[in-house]
């Protein structure tokens, strides 16, 4: 189970952790115990970006976790508690892209090598939570609930999340991206597998379309993953309409228009899961 991607760094961490060899130990003797029939104990092993450590746990979210609703706000914040009704007009760059050494090129390309993302955040639309009290652990997977209208019949939305340290530098955490026409939620009895929070079947018989102007609601999981958050950094929500390094425009790549709702009876907003850090 692929927990998290590679945290931001100044310059690659070499070797990789664990090793190469280490890692190709570990599987071997896997895969032995398994073709002599063993029973193998179910846990998951995940690494904590930003503590340079990996910890253990038999469920997902990991115990002792509380979940946390934040909320999209006019003054692009993310809020503890729902705001005034509003809506935030943004005309999307569709050249935007998170360029070619991300976790999308892991394991068929270079290695991950995220940048400092401040300069890309300019030219998408961001929100910013307030400093944390304490050091805390983010871990699980984060959905996403958007209320959207968009100028075109067929959008997508890629959003970020981040850390967003006192000195302004910008690190990505993960990121869930989901096309507009996918997001009628599945019933999870329906799907072959456990597909975690907020799931979709992406069947064709499943798609419901896109109006143009018309408010529709996006619910989505990002990509599981854990964090140390530091205290005084801030958690940010960046949301872009595409992704041009690595993922297809299918609104043609027009002219496209995000109206983002939030506040009010029918609010936008960021569900995570944190725990104070324990080293």
């Amino acid at each position: 189970m692929a927990i998290a991607s590679a945290p931001i760094r100044s310059r690659l961490r070499t070797p990789p952790h664990p090793t190469i060899e280490a890692q190709y130990t570990l599987m071997r003797a896997f895969a032995e115990r398994t073709q002599r029939g063993e029973a193998i104990e179910r846990v998951i092993n995940y690494y904590v970006l930003g503590a340079g450590t990996y910890r253990q746990t038999r469920v997902w979210p990991p115990a002792g976790v509380t979940q946390t609703t934040l909320f999209l706000s006019r003054d692009n914040t993310l809020a503890a508690n729902v705001g005034r009704q509003g809506v935030l007009r943004h005309d999307v760059d569709l050249s935007v892209g998170t360029g070619e050494r991300t976790r999308w090129s892991t394991q068929i390309g270079t290695p991950p090598a995220y940048t400092d993302r401040a300069e890309i955040d300019r030219r998408l639309i961001v929100f910013d939570s307030a400093p944390m009290a304490a050091d805390m652990e983010l871990v699980g997977t984060p959905v996403i609930d958007l209320q959207m209208a968009t100028r075109t019949t067929d959008p997508a939305f890629f959003v970020y999340l981040e850390d967003v340290a006192p000195d302004g530098r910008v690190t990505y955490i993960t990121e869930g991206m989901l096309r507009a026409i996918h997001r009628r939620p599945a019933d999870p009895a329906t799907l072959a597998y456990d597909a975690g929070p907020a799931p979709h079947s992406f069947r064709r018989g499943d798609a419901l379309a896109v109006t143009s102007g018309e408010v529709m609601q996006v619910r989505f999981a990002l990509f599981p993953t854990a964090a140390l958050v530091r205290e005084g950094h801030r958690l940010r929500i960046a949301l872009a309409g595409a992704d041009a390094s690595v993922f297809h425009v299918y609104s043609g790549g027009g002219p496209e228009t995000f109206e983002l709702h939030v506040g009010g009876a029918s609010p936008s907003t960021l569900e995570i899961t944190m725990r104070p850090w324990t080293p």
